[in-house]
């Protein structure tokens, strides 16, 4: 037995020698050099970016769609497109259907009345809907999501209005 930990040892050592384990980056502290944090920087602005334009095209879908929110979707985007892309995030700012909502919510803080009627309306007939179609021992979703809705609708009217 104890031979063959001997013979294991020396084959282990051999590879060590080979391969020169020890000067390698797997033995010391994480490499952060310059590169590596160049691709950090342009592997998060590409998924910013993508995440913006997702946002976009939600918040456009939801200008048609009553059931889809616009205005988290587009505050979303601004705040990506602002990390991200100068260019992109001015034209948000200057879009006529969503600039005022964004330099609203910038400056004061502030949800449109319609805004804020439309999405707690939703909510309330979301809520519904899930009472009844909800089996009974699931209804613990129900009342758990109304909870949540009824916090975001407290919270939504609070904002002030514009």
């Amino acid at each position: 037995m104890r031979m063959n930990n001997d013979k294991r040892d020396e084959q282990v050592q051999e590879l060590n020698q080979e391969f020169d384990l020890k000067s390698t980056v797997y033995d010391t502290q994480p490499c952060q050099s310059e590169m590596h944090r160049q691709w950090r920087a342009r592997i998060t602005r590409f998924c910013l970016l993508g995440l913006g334009w997702c946002c976009v095209g939600l918040g456009f879908l939801g200008a048609v769609l009553p059931v889809l929110p616009t205005t988290p979707f587009i505050l979303i985007a601004v705040s990506c497109f602002a990390k991200t892309s100068p260019r992109f995030h001015r034209w948000l700012l200057q879009h006529r259907l969503f600039g005022p909502l964004v330099e609203d919510w910038q400056t004061h803080g502030a949800v449109p009345r319609t805004a804020k009627a439309l999405a707690c309306l939703s909510m309330t007939a979301s809520c519904l809907w899930l009472f009844y179609t909800m089996p009974p021992h699931r209804m613990w979703v129900a009342y758990l999501t109304s909870l949540l809705c009824l916090g975001v609708a407290s919270w939504l009217l609070r904002r002030p209005s514009r």
